[in-house]
C-alpha cells in the first residue's frame, strides 16, 4: 500500500490519502474500515474515517515528499 499511496493531511479526524490510480483509491475505500481499525490501534489520536483520492500530479518520488498536518 505504501508504494502507491501518500498521506496528505488529517482534518476533523479524517485522514486524506492520495493514490496513484483511481482504481487503487476505490479498492482502498472498500478496505477503509479495517485499515482504520489498524491505524487507530497505533496512533496517539483517533481517526473517524479515511478518504482516498486519485491525485494525478502528485510526485511519488520519495516518502518524504508528502505533507502531513495533524489538527485535533
Amino acid at each position: 500500500i505504501a508504494q502507491q499511496t501518500r498521506p496528505l493531511y488529517v482534518n476533523r479526524q479524517v485522514l486524506w490519502v492520495a493514490t496513484k490510480s483511481a482504481a487503487r483509491a476505490q479498492e482502498l475505500s472498500f478496505q477503509r474500515y479495517s485499515l482504520l481499525k489498524k491505524l487507530n490501534k497505533q496512533l496517539p489520536f483517533v481517526l473517524k474515517d479515511i478518504r482516498f483520492s486519485f491525485v494525478e500530479k502528485l510526485l511519488f518520488v520519495q516518502e518524504s515528499t508528502y505533507v502531513y498536518s495533524h489538527k485535533i
